[in-house]
């Protein structure tokens, strides 16, 4: 009997031991499968993209394109982030006139398309170490910015007009010596060894914008960046073509003299950017004997370049007769579209409206008969925090300078 007892255990170990090298062997077949499937597949991929497209991108501030690069997906385009525009088929930074005319110092400008959000970063302010108690907005140091000035001083003051203020007070001071002044600062561009505090709801936001070409730029590069910054851009193209001329309506009243040039860079920057006939007019109040109306047609729809130096000699002077302006900007416009078969924008840069205009009811009929035109939109760029709501509620679309 105890004989039998011992072969009774030897096959029961023979058993076990056959189980453990079938599951090893199963477990082999199943790795080698699931190995050689992915080595095939990036061997696939490789061979795909012999002619790998790389895609310079520049950023507006340090770490605006950190979201962009970490999320881009394109087959055989490879993102690459290089130091400056110039250098760049793609730009991230914020989707604003003053962000054209940033690229113009540079010599280049976006190709027109509806530019995607891809990425934000917090605003707050800088100090030597972390401190909770409450700030005084007049204590901070708001610095050269606007984007960011203004952001952090709204959200101090929750005020437009006291923000506004302060943004203009350090818009050309130096730096503060003392370490113990509370700077205004993003996330990524906080100074290294000082505490950054966010401040509520103020942020920079980011947006993916396509570079028109340059040389030393590839045309596949510029592709690239057209596709990633414009999803639906062959559309947009078709539409551009019949949909790209457009009348410039700039505000000259005593109320635009802090950022009348800030303006002119801006508008100058975006007329470049369209490739399509502009015009160019100007408007506050009448100002010479005689004369009735508050706007002037300086220079009728033509290239970009004959408004440059009409632009530059405006002045500031009168008050904003924005609605009565806008209203006939629009009829022009209308008869634009009629003569030539091509959709005509009006792009208004404005301070807001006199009190002196046209009352709402008023306003607000007419402005709605104008933008019944399919042929004719309106475009507002705010200057300043004084917002004609009517002008801006009736608007096709509106954002600040």
């Amino acid at each position: 009997m105890p004989g039998q007892h011992r072969s009774e255990s030897k096959s029961y170990g023979a058993t076990i031991t056959t189980i453990i090298v079938i599951i090893l062997v199963i477990a082999a077949i199943v790795w080698w499968l699931f190995y050689h499937k992915d080595d095939s597949a990036e061997t696939t991929q490789a061979e795909g993209c012999e002619n790998t497209v790389v895609l310079p991108v520049a950023e507006q501030y340090p770490g605006a394109a950190d979201m962009f690069l970490r999320d881009f997906s394109a087959e055989c385009v490879t993102p690459e982030l290089v130091d400056s525009p110039a250098q760049a088929a793609l730009y991230v930074g914020m989707d604003t006139p003053a962000t054209d005319a940033l690229l113009a110092e540079q010599g280049r400008s976006r190709i027109p398309g509806q530019a995607q959000t891809v990425g934000s970063t917090p605003v707050g302010l800088s100090t030597p170490q972390p401190d909770t108690t409450e700030v005084d907005p007049q204590a901070v140091f708001y610095g050269p910015d606007p984007a960011v000035a203004h952001a952090a001083a709204l959200a101090l003051t929750q005020d437009p007009a006291a923000a506004q203020a302060l943004t203009s007070r350090d818009a050309q001071a130096p730096a503060p010596e003392d370490p113990a002044v509370p700077l205004a600062v993003t996330a990524t561009t906080n100074p290294e060894g000082r505490s950054f505090t966010p401040l509520p709801d103020a942020e920079l936001t980011f947006a993916a914008i396509a570079l028109s070409p340059q040389e030393g730029i590839s045309q596949e590069a510029i592709d690239a960046a057209t596709a990633a910054a414009y999803p639906a851009a062959p559309e947009q193209a078709e539409q551009q073509e019949a949909a790209a001329q457009t009348l410039f309506l700039l505000d000259t009243s005593e109320r635009m003299a802090p950022q009348i040039d800030a303006a002119r860079a801006a508008l100058t920057a975006e007329a470049q950017a369209t490739g399509q006939p502009v015009a160019l007019w100007n408007y506050s109040s009448p100002l010479n004997p005689g004369v009735t109306r508050p706007w002037r047609d300086n220079v009728p729809f033509g290239p970009a370049e004959e408004i440059t130096p009409v632009l530059q000699g405006f002045g500031t002077d009168g008050i904003p007769l924005t609605r009565t302006s806008v209203l006939a900007a629009l009829r022009t416009a209308a008869e634009q579209a009629q003569a030539t078969g091509q959709p005509t924008r009006v792009v208004l840069f404005t301070s807001g409206t006199a009190p002196e205009d046209l009352d709402d009811a008023a306003f607000g009929r007419q402005l709605a008969s104008a933008l019944e035109n399919p042929q004719v939109s309106l475009e507002v760029v705010q200057v300043g925090d004084q917002v004609d709501q009517v002008l801006s509620e009736q608007a096709d679309a509106t954002r600040n300078l």
